[in-house]
């Protein structure tokens, strides 16, 4: 028999095919492993590896919180619909819904027989604000899907989310968010912010680009809407352990924190305990078996203003089901009790997280997607005292976003709107940033006086003098700021950070009591106590300020009834400083 020679480039030739389909088939292997460990993201880069051809096969890993770029490529479609529906899918799981939604395209185009395959591409076209696209891929999805299960209702639920969407899209409250900067750090974002105690410092949760799967706590200063001096809490920690979501009781002094790790995507988290000892935060002790039941997850502590009760989140036995938001007293050294449910009128069938409670207002925050929202985790508030909730009320947009939302905070003694915080991922690709909340306050002028001649006397209400003033009152013959005062200069404060071009004018006044010199003087100091006040404490530009004194010239209510009898009640109204906003 003849031999046959196959010429030396022929054959390697195919031995290079060879490789690079070995290369391919390895790929692929890989990939599905990831898919299977639910590594969704490094599984996404190396299914696009697969299909678009690229040789780069190395694991792509990014911080579970983590800001990544989109790839903007346009897809050849190589291989069957299979892996083009797992590249999509894994992009979505990973919350990548742009380059998700270019692959679900992809496999729409292709005609690939997933029974979820419009379901899932709806939700991401929602997170992506694409609320028409995405109510035509729900539509689509019911169309074929008529058995009344579970996913059916989840449609259903994501079709009045669109609908809650456009309306409040439609009619947005004066609120503003605003994104916080970070500087040029290592970190690689970050989230969960916290206030310890009521000063400007706070505690983020960030991972660095060193080790991008490990978060940490880290501490920083707040700066209006920047993060300045930031520096790791030196927590004893485990490497192949996460550290977030921090709060402190009142003091400083107590840390409550989530120690975390997912393994093959199952989640084990748990809540522990520091305390700060000679400037050094103690070995973190986990909680007691009351917070962290074996076998469940614990995580997202809030401790009240009081430092009295400990709000979490737990997916243990006694719920409503999913991850609820639970309580417990604390004692004087920050051990907790038994814990007990908020109970239906807070928790759903679905999750509920990262618990916040304002107790100047009595109002609870949380994050839930069992309800009827924007879409995602939506922010929700409830009024109540432990005993008793109103019925949560979504905090609507530009709060809560198409996207995930949670990780809620406020500052006490002032409206819950007024200067707040929130961890959201409406600007990013994939994950979550800091941004704050501000809404101006709503200056109320009362009415006209009326003067009714004791017994009782009655309240004489401050006459409108300006459309947009706000009124600060003193005690008799003093200038001392009360602290109503500061409060109410501190959401003067406030306004003027948020608008540069408003300026105020500050003017002085007295009661009638007293010789006009001497309450000239006496009106003048007050206007100053009230300028210096925001100049030195508020760091307000003094040439936004311009100050007047009147003394006794502008009485706004008559001290004395018709029968010629002193009224406190219109002295004290008189006794004031008028701080006139000019737009």
């Amino acid at each position: 028999m003849k031999k046959k020679y196959i010429p030396a480039y022929i054959a390697l030739a195919l031995m290079q095919m060879s490789a690079r389909a070995q290369s391919a088939t390895d790929l692929l292997r890989r990939a599905d492993e990831l898919y299977q460990q639910k590594e969704y993201y490094a599984a996404a880069r190396l299914y696009e590896n697969f299909l678009l051809g690229n040789k780069n096969s190395k694991d792509a890993r990014i911080a579970p919180f983590a800001a990544s770029k989109i790839r903007k490529s346009k897809p050849t479609i190589a291989n069957g619909g299979n892996v083009t529906w797992k590249l999509a899918e894994s992009y979505r799981l990973s919350y990548h819904y742009k380059s998700a939604i270019c692959w679900y395209e992809q496999a729409v185009a292709l005609d690939v027989k997933a029974p979820l395959l419009q379901f899932n591409y709806g939700v991401a076209l929602r997170a992506n604000s694409q609320l028409d696209a995405a109510e035509k891929a729900l539509l689509t999805f019911l169309k074929g899907h008529t058995q009344q299960d579970s996913i059916h209702l989840a449609a259903n639920q994501e079709l009045n989310n669109i609908r809650f969407a456009r309306q409040q899209l439609s009619a947005l409250t004066p609120s503003k968010v605003k994104a916080i900067s970070i500087p040029d750090t290592v970190l690689t974002g970050a989230w969960a912010l916290s206030r310890i105690g009521t000063s400007n410092n706070v505690s983020i949760t960030s991972a660095i680009l060193e080790a991008p799967f490990v978060n940490r706590v880290y501490q920083a200063r707040l700066n209006e809407n920047s993060l300045s001096d930031i520096r790791l809490l030196p927590l004893v920690s485990t490497p192949a352990m996460n550290d977030g979501t921090a709060a402190f009781s009142p003091d400083g002094r107590i840390l409550f924190f989530t120690r975390w790790f997912n393994h093959q995507g199952k989640l084990s988290a748990a809540i522990y305990r520091s305390i700060l000892q000679d400037n050094k935060w103690s070995q973190p002790e986990k909680l007691a078996n009351t917070i962290n039941e074996e076998g469940y997850n614990a995580m997202h502590p809030f401790v009240t203003a009081d430092g009295k009760v400990l709000l979490f989140a737990s997916d243990k036995p006694g719920g409503q089901g999913g991850f609820d938001i639970w309580m417990t007293q604390l004692d004087a050294n920050g051990y907790p009790g038994k814990s007990e449910n908020l109970g239906q009128a807070v928790n759903t069938n679905g999750n509920e997280l990262s618990p916040f409670y304002l107790s100047s207002d009595k109002q609870l925050v949380f994050a839930s997607n069992g309800r009827v929202g924007m879409g995602g985790m939506d922010l929700y508030k409830s009024k109540g005292d432990f005993r008793n909730w109103e019925t949560p009320e979504n905090m609507g947009a530009p709060v809560n976003s198409v996207k995930d939302d949670l990780f809620f905070t406020s500052t006490e003694g002032l409206p819950l709107l007024q200067q707040a915080w929130l961890s959201s991922d409406r600007d990013a690709d994939c994950c979550l940033g800091l941004f704050s909340i501000s809404t101006p306050p709503e200056i109320k002028q009362p009415p006209v006086p009326t003067v009714v001649e004791a017994p009782p006397p009655a309240p004489v209400i401050l006459p409108v003098k300006q459309d947009s003033s706000l009124y600060v009152y003193f005690d008799f013959d003093k200038s001392v700021l009360r602290p109503d005062a500061k409060a109410k200069l501190d959401i003067l404060a406030a306004m003027l950070q948020e608008n540069a071009g408003m300026k105020i004018s500050i003017t002085g006044h007295t009661d009638g009591k007293g010789t006009n010199d001497y309450n000239s003087h006496l009106a003048d100091i007050r206007a100053k106590a009230c300028t210096q006040y925001l100049i030195a404490t508020k760091g307000i530009d003094a040439t936004r300020i311009t100050t007047q004194s009147f003394g006794k010239t502008k009485l706004v209510a008559t001290e004395t009834t018709s029968k010629g009898k002193d009224n406190p009640a219109a002295r004290e109204l008189n006794r004031r400083v008028e701080c006139i906003i000019h737009w």
